[in-house]
């Protein structure tokens, strides 16, 4: 079971006032849309990356995490978290992030 949460954003937000965003929130991809497009407008990983040891990334942009491409781009250096399990939110906190 996927996580599907349709927000409408305010007034003037969007390029046509009555578009509706709409958001997909897989185990390993999130993807997001309007709901009268026929695709996906951005898909990335639903991933979040941190540093292993501190002072790793020194020479690299000093970030508290990373997330999606990102994330995976510097998988060597980043412990990597899926926040969400068999369609199931397990790391609300990080979820935020992406």
């Amino acid at each position: 079971m996927k996580v599907t949460k349709i927000v409408s954003l305010p007034r003037g937000v969007a390029e046509k006032d009555d578009a509706v965003p709409v958001i997909s929130n897989g185990s390993g991809i999130c993807k997001s849309g309007f709901a009268e497009d026929v695709a996906p407008t951005a898909e990335f990983p639903s991933i979040n990356g941190t540093t292993r040891h501190q002072g790793v990334m020194v020479e690299m942009d000093q970030k508290d995490g990373h997330v999606g491409d990102d994330a995976r781009s510097k998988r060597g250096i980043l412990s990597l978290k899926y926040q969400i399990e068999h369609g199931v939110v397990t790391k609300r906190g990080d979820m935020e992030k992406i």
